[in-house]
């Protein structure tokens, strides 16, 4: 038996032990304070002590997955003027860091933190896009918190939003995850997706593939007014047997394929805890079949649950691969949030293969970091290459960037720091770089999309930063959860990096907070510091 199967073994007889003691209608293992109810305090408090009691007898079966990374490294503007990157909407990082820090009590694995998702989860007073226009720009800049020697830019990009209504019919797949490593996230999942049904319209389509034991199609076709055959399927759902991922998304792109709605929206929506242990399982092969799919025009959203053995690497590389977006829902109101409030962002693409390609003027900028964005790197030839591939961009998306920037007029030991311990060069001379002098302009940000459908080929949008703008409270905010997420990460790049500061810099720009996910953040860093404290004093 392997190692997966003895933790899905073990961790079932624990889970029947702790829900022995609730009662039997236990639902999602969410935080009393996502939906404060006698039912659900009852049941957090359920979950919360057979975690204890789990890790209180050393019986510690986490075999959790990350993929490790390495973070974007300063670089010269004369060497590197330009930065290339992909769009990322995914903000799975965020939620599954906050289910480690409310419900376990402790920081997360370091490479389960991606600054990018934890900016773009959060909203922005961002201006929108003009009535004829998809995107939107905005630049905001201050003093880096974290290293005073340095400018942080923000660059702000608003996508077009459109009422749910207007948007064109849509065929959906839910391809559910019902195997044995399931069970914890059973409830939640069942109540997840009856929330996103519920938002179907008469004119959609909707198919049920699972793939517990053996991939099975629950609903080959129903329309969304269909809602007692929908709701049927999805109540019935129990958890048990291996995990075929493989098969499963053969069937369910199969069905994606029988149910194609001609200049619709037409989606495989994966909900999983990615621990796919047999089939087709290294990330190769799991590369190598999504990407394939991929061509016949269906979309992917991925949507993680669960615990425990759970598998972030292969759901993030699945979402990268599939043309689509990656979330992770730890409660009930995180479901609504994602699948209800941003279902149009979730599940329609404004836009694919969304680049970004920053010039920077070395005349104004010495040197740049981008914070974030590992994931999404491109050869800066790549910019302009309409065969490849890189991220999509749903209905009314924000996305936030991050630079780090030594500028061209800071002292000349800030850009010694900068270059390192370096040779002069023997048989280079510096070539000067014509026409900076003449332009003020600090960079040139061009953004290049394609439309959903179509080869029709890429469009160019294109703004000039000309002198530095000022920081709002966009800035403040955003600043202060990139600087909690790279001191979660132990970042060598977190400079003088401090949670007492990032917590009182976020206190002073929540601004409006209509749904409590700013002041929960503040909740979250203040337990974060509080952990990061206890470690280091144990060291």
């Amino acid at each position: 038996m392997n190692k997966n199967n003895v933790f899905t073994c073990l961790f079932t007889v624990i889970a029947a032990m702790f829900l022995a003691s609730c009662d039997t209608s236990c639902s999602p293992r969410w935080h009393a304070t996502d939906a404060p109810t006698g039912y659900d305090k009852k049941y957090a408090a359920c979950v919360s002590e057979a975690y204890e009691r789990e890790y209180m007898e050393g019986m510690d079966f986490n075999t959790e997955e990350y993929k490790n990374y390495d973070e974007n490294r300063l670089k010269l503007v004369k060497d590197a003027p330009l930065s290339t990157f992909g769009a990322d909407v995914d903000t799975a990082g965020y939620t599954n860091m906050r289910r480690m820090l409310r419900d376990e009590n402790r920081l997360p694995p370091k490479d389960a933190v991606r600054v990018e998702e934890f900016l773009n989860y959060f909203e922005y007073a961002y201006p929108q896009p003009p009535k004829d226009g998809k995107f939107a720009t905005t630049f905001e800049m201050g003093t880096c918190p974290w290293n005073a020697q340095r400018q942080l830019l923000l660059v702000g990009i608003q996508a077009k939003s459109t009422e749910l209504a207007n948007l064109p019919p849509s065929s959906f797949v839910f391809l559910i995850d019902n195997s044995g490593s399931m069970t914890d996230a059973m409830p939640l999942l069942r109540e997840s997706m009856t929330m996103l049904a519920k938002q179907l319209r008469p004119q959609d389509n909707i198919g049920i593939v699972t793939y517990g034991g053996g991939a099975k199609v629950l609903i080959k076709s129903a329309t969304g007014d269909d809602g007692k055959k929908i709701q049927s399927a999805i109540e019935g759902l129990t958890a048990g047997g291996h995990t075929p991922g493989a098969a499963g998304i053969k069937t369910a792109y199969d069905l994606a394929a029988k149910n194609f709605i001609k200049g619709g929206n037409n989606r495989v929506v994966l909900v999983t805890d990615g621990d796919f242990n047999v089939g087709v399982s290294s990330e190769s092969e799991l590369i190598s079949l999504i990407e394939k799919k991929r061509e016949t025009g269906v979309y992917l959203t991925v949507i993680g649950m669960g615990f425990g053995n759970y598998k972030d690497n292969k759901m993030k590389m699945l979402a990268n691969k599939g043309n689509g977006n990656y979330i992770y829902i730890d409660s009930l109101r995180e479901a609504r949030h994602a699948l209800v409030n941003e279902m149009s962002g979730r599940m329609f693409t404004l836009a694919r293969d969304v680049k970004f390609q920053v010039e920077f003027n070395p005349a104004r900028v010495f040197a740049y970091r981008l914070v974030g964005y590992e994931f999404r790197k491109l050869e800066d030839r790549d910019f302009n290459d309409d065969t490849k591939d890189s991220g999509e961009v749903g209905v009314g998306h924000q996305i936030t960037v991050l630079y780090e920037m030594v500028m061209a007029d800071a002292p000349e030991a800030v850009k010694k720091e900068a270059v390192g311990d370096v040779d002069a060069l023997k048989y280079q001379s510096p070539v000067a770089q014509a026409g900076t002098a003449q332009s003020n302009d600090i960079l040139t940000f061009k953004l290049r999309y394609q439309e959903p459908e179509g080869d029709a080929g890429s469009k160019l949008l294109e703004f000039v930063l000309p002198a530095q703008p000022e920081a709002t409270e966009n800035w403040g905010w955003a600043s202060a959860v990139a600087e909690v997420a790279l001191l979660l990460r132990d970042s060598p790049n977190k400079g003088n990096a401090d949670y007492a500061a990032a917590i009182k810099r976020a206190q002073a720009n929540v601004g409006d907070d209509p749904d409590g996910r700013r002041a929960e953040f503040l909740h979250l860093a203040a337990v974060a510091r509080k952990l990061a404290a206890a470690e280091k004093a144990e060291k």
